[in-house]
């Protein structure tokens, strides 16, 4: 120690003497010194340095008391900030041009504010709060580099040191792209850690209650039809808590809907789930019920009924015996009427459109359409349409439904009579007797004609029958139309009462009219009432002589 001492006073004493004749000293060389300095130090082969003294911080705080104006110029190498430092008088140089903030971080205390979802972007309420104490003023930067798309950054200025614990609030940016436990690591401007930051990100879901009797379907749901945009369910939501928002169905029937969103504000609001699919019938009336579910498949409790239109009916097998009848008259050359028709007994199990009908086959066929609104056994009755033009059975082959194909029944006969002229019921119209109209005397030759509205075009028979007479008259109405025609009856018989006797005249088409023939007194009459007087006359006789009579 003593050598090291004498050493330097050795050198000391040289600089101090070259000082006073001007010359600068130099230490590790023979060269003569740069003269604007008074001593100078060579490094040998350029391989050493100069080593001044080397304290830390505390220790150059620790010197700083004993320190004045007249110490301007000491100067030391900070080993903490790794630099030189001179004493101006009243402070030390700083080691760096910019002044950057020095801290002693408690990341026992530090946390991250706020809440964080998925797919929401972060907010000025979203950041990380890290205390600190400032041990020296100046400008600082923090950055946590970008992960799960959010990364927190702040680069400031704090202007004085303190002791007292202060609060750094590092803001959030970006958005979370998915859900989970991530943790951040806060770096300072140099890159150093400061401290880790766990952060949990999940889904923002909203909370609300769905007024399910309130909500209703619109559009058209048909069978084997893609649904469109017009075809939804739409919820009445009561939202008490902002926030995301999944309602979903299972796939029934080919069809399911969904509708995903943000609830931005509580309140009464509406949400639209529209549909994907094709619809599938859903026996046995085309209901097809769907629960509302949240993203994970629960239930929130909240039925919708959706109806969907049947394409075609569907129905049993028909017993062509006994569930179908030919009801009504079919004549060669007659136009059917509303009276014509093909009753159908039918088991419906689907409802929904059908199209029934025959073939045209000689003038005739039938045809129906229309919508079974319900299952179950209905009765239809298919209208028949056109003229007959054959007389004799028309036998139809194709008796079946159009919109599924189903033959009904292999055959199907229709009778075509012949052309019958048909007269309208008058009422007590006044006809002409012709001959002889005697009570008990045989008609010969005798007629009634009356005149009467014939109401369609064929052949007729026409018969009045009662007390003994009967009248007939057949032939045929040539024209269409309604027309009077007087008819001429021939009558026959032997006529048992005279006076006024009323007759129904009856015709294919049913009864006509009622008409009163006069029928006079007889002389049968007389006979009998002569042979009674010759009887009373002669009963005493037959008193007195007996065997005469005998």
């Amino acid at each position: 120690m003593k050598r090291i001492i004498f050493t330097l006073l050795l050198i000391f004493s040289f600089i101090n003497t070259f000082s006073q004749i001007n010359e600068p000293v130099v230490i590790g060389g023979q060269q003569k010194g740069d003269p604007n300095a008074t001593l100078e130090i060579l490094s040998k082969n350029g391989t050493k340095g100069f080593m001044p003294p080397r304290l830390s911080q505390v220790q150059i705080n620790a010197l700083q008391t004993s320190l004045t104006a007249d110490n301007n110029g000491l100067t030391v190498y900070n080993t903490d900030e790794k630099c030189l430092q001179s004493w101006k008088g009243d402070t030390w140089t700083e080691c760096n041009p910019v002044l950057i903030a020095k801290f002693t971080f408690d990341c026992a205390n530090a946390k991250a504010v706020g809440n964080y979802y998925k797919d929401t972007p972060v907010t000025n309420d979203e950041y990380l709060e890290l205390p600190v104490i400032a041990t020296k003023a100046g400008s600082y930067t923090f950055v946590a580099e970008t992960q799960n798309g959010v990364r927190f950054f702040l680069s400031s200025i704090i202007s004085t040191a303190s002791p007292t614990t202060q609060i750094i609030k590092i803001p959030a940016f970006g958005t979370p792209t998915s859900t989970g436990n991530f943790n951040y690591n806060l770096l300072d401007q140099s890159g150093s850690a400061v401290c880790t930051f766990p952060i949990t990100v999940t889904e923002n879901n909203a909370e609300f209650n769905i007024n399910c009797s309130e909500s209703e379907v619109i559009g058209d749901f048909n069978e084997g039809k893609q649904v469109t945009i017009k075809d939804q369910i739409i919820l009445k939501i009561n939202v008490t808590k902002a926030g995301n928002y999944t309602f979903k169905t299972a796939l029934k029937n080919g069809i399911s809907f969904s509708a995903t969103g943000f609830f931005t504000y509580p309140g009464e609001q509406i949400v639209t789930l529209r549909p994907s699919g094709i619809p599938t019938w859903n026996a046995p009336d085309g209901i097809i019920s769907f629960d509302i579910l949240d993203k994970d498949g629960i239930s929130y409790g909240c039925t919708i009924n959706v109806p969907v239109t049947s394409a075609s009916a569907a129905f049993d097998i028909v017993n062509c015996t006994n569930d179908v009848t030919v009801e009504g008259d079919y004549s060669v050359g007659k136009q059917t009427t509303s009276l014509n028709y093909i009753e159908l007994k039918l088991n419906v199990t689907k409802p929904g459109p059908y199209a029934i009908e025959t073939e045209d086959k000689n003038g005739l066929s039938f045809r129906v359409s229309g919508t079974f609104e319900k299952a179950g056994l209905q009765t239809i009755q298919i209208p028949a349409s056109g003229t007959p033009d054959i007389v004799g059975t028309i036998v139809f082959n194709q008796f079946k439904e159009l919109v599924s194909g189903t033959i009904l029944c292999p055959t199907v006969s229709v009778v075509i009579q012949d052309v019958i002229g048909c007269f309208a019921v008058v009422s007590s119209p006044t006809g002409n007797q012709i001959g002889t109209w005697t009570a008990n005397v045989p008609l010969t030759g005798a007629q009634y004609s009356v005149t009467l509205t014939a109401i369609s075009i064929g052949s007729y028979t026409l018969q009045a029958t009662g007390s003994g007479i009967t009248l007939s008259a057949s032939g045929t109405i040539p024209a269409p139309g309604t027309q009077d025609i007087t008819i001429t009856f021939n009558a026959t018989g032997i006529p048992e009462t005279s006076g006024t006797v009323p007759l129904v005249i009856k015709g294919s088409c049913g009864d006509v009219t009622t008409i009163n023939l006069t029928i006079g007194v007889g002389p049968v009459i007389r006979l009998i009432l002569v042979k009674a007087v010759k009887i009373f006359y002669w009963r005493p006789q037959i008193q007195q002589r007996t065997e005469n009579i005998g």
